[in-house]
């Protein structure tokens, strides 16, 4: 070989080495894409049965599911090839078929909920930007920083913003210019492949993002410091775990609070449901709340002849334990799960009363919640309320027109054993007492925060406002129910009658994150009209009357009959 031709094949050989891009595709341009791009692609495979990348064409969403997963980690082989979409025009024979099934599992397509996802079709940069980071799990603000930005095409009102903003800021890509985004641009497939290198570097780095703010919490760079040091030294590296790790000190930090209410939820709690309000569902029959000692949940109320109430279960108890699973320390939605199961299902509960424990064995059933029913007995109508309910403002319609047929000598609304429910039912009800736009209640939000306080008033021209009304409640009488005893006392439209109410007038509020994680918080609390505090104190009686469990009668509504 002559010497000319060895020093030919040296600079060749040194070239492809210095710009990989050459090497591996032949239509990327020197230069068109980062040597470390290109590198990132051959180690993730991506493209590697190709000669070319097609580095400006736009990128379908399709291609680019397929390459944000491959990049994040998960490798074609391993997802399931069997298994058909949703979308109608997906079909299992589809090469993105895998990547489509595993996006949908994993709740990245749930801005897609057409019948057909239209997997062709080409992601504009903003699209591209919102579900770059939900691939990659990395979490945007929930609200948009008071720090200036702003584009041109994307203001803070912008439903991209957060998403947009997060990317610039974490520097997973650049706008196109100053003042300009660039948000409806459509992304080409270069531009795609170095967001996926940017993100996966970003995750690897398992970087703590702190905001102004949070900087100015004493000693906050501890939590960094601590974090730092298990990564780098802690001897089982194979229990490093960011995620686990980081939800543990979120769930420490909301923990420190000390509030019942206030809890954490990872992914696996954020889907698991405490049941709704439909009025129908699976389990013992209770109205619950987590114990404030941490030992459990405890009972507000057993629903009337649930299996809970037959097995003599009551207000003040704690559920400790279901089956062998302790119940201390777990998330309300977590241990409430715990107690629920199919319709003929028996399990063993262990309660905490006054101090003492004991096992009892339930068969649970389809409970099903009756919210309001109506008897008329000696020209009285009993309304029995059992639950505020969303079909609650119908029901009450209908007991509303047969009570003025009727025309009693009276009206007792009997909230006793009643959780709650929805507030907008309760308001609904009180507005056939009061007048139209009296206040009900009152929503007050910390200090500085007073723009949120929102005053509940009735909507609709009082029909029932003629009758002589008495409330009767026990301390099974929780938040709505609490409210609507609150509201018609202070009016002086009815008198309360029974034991103190449970005292439940916080309200929470429940934040969804990207990462599929929630935060519920206490951010504010009700006060009756003449703005009394219901947490903690409940609704005290104007008139006292208790039942006696050991008896059949029911002491409690004879003695409110006789103030008639």
């Amino acid at each position: 070989m002559s010497p000319l031709r060895k020093i030919f094949l040296s600079l060749l050989s040194l070239l492809l080495i210095i710009n990989p891009a050459l090497a591996v595709f032949e239509d990327v341009q020197n230069g068109e894409i980062a040597a470390e791009v290109i590198e990132f692609l051959r180690t993730k495979k991506i493209g590697e049965t190709n000669a070319n990348f097609y580095p400006r064409r736009p990128i379908t969403l399709t291609e680019f599911l397929a390459m944000g997963l491959v990049s994040a980690g998960f490798e074609k082989k391993n997802l399931n090839k069997n298994t058909a979409s949703d979308f109608k025009d997906v079909s299992v024979k589809d090469w993105f078929n895998p990547f489509v099934v595993e996006a949908a599992k994993l709740g990245l397509l749930e801005d897609f909920q057409e019948e057909k996802l239209l997997p062709n079709r080409p992601l504009n940069r903003g699209e591209a930007v919102k579900l770059g980071l939900k691939i990659f799990g990395i979490g945007v603000p929930l609200v948009m920083p008071d720090e200036e930005f702003g584009f041109r095409d994307v203001k803070k009102s912008h439903r991209l913003a957060r998403f947009i903003f997060q990317a610039v800021k974490i520097g997973v890509i650049d706008p196109e210019t100053n003042d300009e985004f660039g948000v409806t641009r459509r992304m080409n497939r270069g531009e795609a492949a170095e967001l996926f290198f940017k993100l996966a570097s970003f995750e690897t780095e398992t970087t703590i993002l702190i905001q102004s703010d949070f900087s100015q919490v004493s000693n906050w760079r501890l939590f960094e410091t601590v974090w730092r040091e298990a990564q780098n030294k802690f001897l089982f590296e194979e229990k490093l775990d960011d995620s686990k790790m980081l939800h543990s000190s979120i769930k420490g930090m909301i923990d420190a609070l000390d509030d019942s209410y206030s809890e954490f939820y990872t992914q696996e709690q954020t889907k698991l449901q405490t049941g709704d309000l439909s009025g129908e569902f699976e389990g013992i029959g209770v109205y619950i709340e987590k114990d404030e000692q941490d030992r459990g949940l405890l009972i507000v109320t057993p629903i009337f002849n649930s299996p809970a109430d037959q097995a003599g279960l009551r207000t003040g108890d704690v559920i400790i334990a279901v089956g062998n699973k302790s119940l201390a320390g777990l998330p309300l939605e977590e241990a409430a799960a715990l107690t629920r199961g199919p319709a003929g299902s028996t399990e063993r509960y262990t309660i905490l009363r006054e101090g003492s424990e004991f096992e009892v064995r339930i068969i649970r059933e389809k409970i099903r919640i009756d919210s309001i029913s109506l008897e008329f007995r000696d020209q009285i109508a009993i309304v029995d309320l059992n639950q505020f309910t969303a079909a609650l403002p119908k029901d009450f319609a209908e007991i509303a027109t047969k009570i003025m047929k009727q025309h009693p000598h009276g009206i007792i609304l009997d909230l006793r054993n009643n959780g709650g429910g929805l507030v907008t039912s309760a308001v609904d009800l009180l507005g056939y007492f009061l007048p139209k736009g009296a206040i009900v209640a009152s929503q007050e939000f910390r200090e500085g925060m007073e723009s949120q306080n929102v005053d509940y008033r009735t909507e609709r021209e009082p029909t029932l406002d003629g009758f002589r009304t008495l409330v009767l409640v026990n301390e099974g009488s929780a938040s709505a129910s609490e409210i609507v005893a609150a509201a018609l006392q202070d009016h002086n439209v009815a008198s309360v009658v029974g034991e103190q109410t449970f005292g439940k007038g916080t309200v929470q509020e429940i934040s969804f994150f990207e990462d599929g994680t929630a935060l519920k918080l206490t951010v504010a609390h009700w006060l009756s009209p003449r703005r009394q505090p219901i947490q903690g104190k409940g609704v005290k009686p104007d008139f006292e009357a208790v039942d006696n469990p050991e008896t059949p009668m029911d002491e409690a509504l004879d003695a409110t009959f006789e103030l008639f």
